[in-house]
């Protein structure tokens, strides 16, 4: 042990203090959290430290000055702590370091001068703080710095333009977060120089940046591979250039910002295998644009598109499309979808929802062997759900189908084909029949909505085998998916549902839901006992039916209320649910529980 050069116990709680390194003379990388109180004090005996990485802890007290006397300290991580008030400015005498993450604490002064004379630093980390002021002229003494982020702050004014533009060597800047208050023009000619040709990442996300984005950016890097100017206030047209100006480009966000017109063709954007753009929530309108076949992630959702989609889907590229994930909700887009998926195989997110579609779904869905979640909400569709349409999306997460014109029973297939299946909404269309018991092999199903069709006979009894609704303490996954290689934030589900009579949008949350809705049909017979033993339900419905005897005082196989249940509605009144109340007042019966 006395030989040991790199040590991890990352994931391990201790106490206060830790403590036991003393013997490790010869430590040099040390990667530790769990701690609680002050940072050990036995850490200052490892005297060949190079690597020390004490992030995600609970450290609540200053940062101790023996710790500035390792003096081959390289790396230095104290990120996502409680560390507040200045930066310490003993961290200068550091002078081996080269890379510095001190983001998520609460330092809450100004960036202090002295941090600019670090001239070995590479990598400065300052992210999620409360940092206030300017970015110093200063900065151009750091001219080994490859690696900025100034991101969630409350910086502001001007970037110090003639400075950064030394900065020769630096190639990811995330100044994101912060209230600049400039034009996007100012903000880049920050970044001109030879700055310019070396920068590959530029994040200036909800950066309080303003105007339209000049014709100069044309030449601004060649090699620029990421650049998201998103939840900004830019606004005129999108400069065609903007998608072929750097051949390297993986990322370009330009979404929430009020840019209008046409979206220029996107067949030169692309050429990286995992290429991403999200034009989202702008107002651009007219057709879709073409795209490249590499095209990894699309969203050109909450904008003014309007049309069809044939050109967009069948005038593509011969070759297969590698996209990945495809957003083109709430548009004004229309028409049938046309029956050109095949080479679109690659989809796992797709995202048709509150538009104006027409007819039937396509045979062509059949290719998607890899969708996860498909979301056709809010349209015009109609006919009958065939075997075929979505056979092979046998990897089916999300399935919402609701607010159209589909009828039909409903299809036994879906309790045998897509058996990942956790999301089922095909409320407010024309279904009939009964509700078919194959629906209780989708053992993982957490939300299942049939309100407002025209089923009718008995609720299954099999409803307990929905086993994340009905065994306590089952974990949900999470909706969220990676679909973009370079953007840090995977994406998250976000689902409509209706809960107490009102609609509410679930995001980060909807793993926690657990919902039944099988309100406005024409179910009969009796409720039965197997429905009410779902001890993780949310929200039960089962209003404006034919449902008739008593109501089942039994909740879970104990006997015990359902810790979880915020929601009953058995009648056009709705009857809320709290555990604190002993009695549950119904049409003048009361039902002990």
């Amino acid at each position: 042990m006395r030989s040991l050069t790199s040590l991890s116990l990352r994931e391990i709680t201790f106490g206060n203090g830790g403590g036991g390194y003393i013997v490790l003379s010869h430590l040099e990388v040390l990667n530790s959290n769990g701690f609680t109180g002050p940072i050990p004090e036995d850490i200052q005996n490892l005297t060949s430290l190079v690597h020390l990485d004490l992030s995600f802890n609970f450290f609540n007290t200053s940062i101790p000055s023996w710790l500035y006397s390792l003096s081959h300290l390289e790396v230095l991580i104290l990120s996502d702590n409680e560390f507040r008030g200045p930066i310490p400015e003993d961290i200068q005498n550091l002078t081996s370091l080269v890379h510095l993450d001190l983001s998520y604490n609460s330092f809450n002064t100004s960036i202090p001068s002295w941090l600019y004379s670090l001239s070995h630093l590479e990598v400065l980390n300052l992210a999620g703080n409360q940092l206030r002021g300017t970015i110093s002229s200063e900065i151009k003494n750091m001219t080994s710095i490859i690696t900025l982020d100034l991101s969630k702050n409350e910086l502001q004014g001007d970037l110090p333009t003639s400075s950064m533009a030394q900065l020769c060597k630096l190639k990811e800047i995330d100044l994101s977060g912060n209230t600049w208050k400039r034009s996007i023009s100012q903000i880049l000619d920050s970044c001109s120089g030879c700055l310019s040709d070396s920068l590959q990442v530029l994040n200036i996300r909800d950066g309080q940046i303003y105007d339209v984005l000049p014709a100069w950016i044309f030449n601004f890097s060649s090699k620029l591979e990421y650049l998201d100017l998103s939840q900004n206030q830019m606004h005129g047209r999108i400069p065609a250039w903007i998608f072929n100006f750097s051949s390297e480009l993986e990322y370009l966000d330009l979404s929430q910002n009020q840019m209008h017109g046409r979206i220029p063709n996107l067949t030169d954007m692309g050429t990286q295998e995992y290429s991403a753009i999200d034009l989202s929530q702008n107002h651009f309108e007219g057709p879709l644009p073409l795209v490249s076949s590499k095209l990894y992630k699309l969203d050109l959702s909450d904008n003014l598109l309007s049309g069809t989609i044939s050109q967009f889907l069948c005038s593509s590229p011969s070759q297969p499309m590698n996209m990945a994930a495809l957003y083109l909700a709430k548009n004004r887009l229309s028409g049938k979808l046309p029956n050109c998926w095949s080479k679109w195989k690659n989809i796992q997110v797709l995202y048709l929802n509150y538009n104006s579609f027409g007819g039937g779904i396509p045979s062509s869905f059949g290719s998607f062997i890899f969708l996860r979640s498909l979301h056709l909400r809010s349209n015009n569709l109609s006919g009958i759900l065939s075997l075929s349409d979505l056979q092979n999306c046998i990897d089916l997460v999300i399935l919402d189908l609701s607010g159209n014109k589909f009828g039909g029973n409903i299809p036994t297939w879906l309790g045998t084909g897509p058996s990942m299946l956790r999301f089922l909404s095909a409320g407010f269309n024309e279904f009939h029949g009964h509700i078919p018991d194959e629906l209780c092999a989708l053992n993982s199903l957490q939300i299942l909505d049939l309100s407002n069709n025209n089923l009718s006979g008995p609720i299954p009894k099999c409803f307990n085998n929905f086993f994340i609704m009905a065994i306590k303490g089952a974990e949900s996954p999470g909706f969220w998916y990676s679909v973009s290689r370079r953007s840090s934030a995977a994406y998250v589900e976000a689902a409509l549902l209706l809960i107490k009579g009102k609609p509410i949008e679930y995001n980060r949350t909807l793993e926690l839901v657990n919902i039944i809705d099988l309100s406005g049909n024409s179910l009969s017979g009796h409720i039965s006992l197997e429905i009410t033993n779902l001890s993780n339900l949310l929200s039960l419905n089962l209003s404006n039916n034919l449902l008739d005897g008593k109501i089942p005082v039994k909740i879970d196989p104990n006997g015990h209320s359902t810790p979880k249940l915020q929601f009953i509605q058995l009648c056009r009144q709705q009857t809320m649910w709290s555990s604190t109340h002993s009695e549950l007042q119904h049409n003048g019966e009361v039902i002990v529980v």
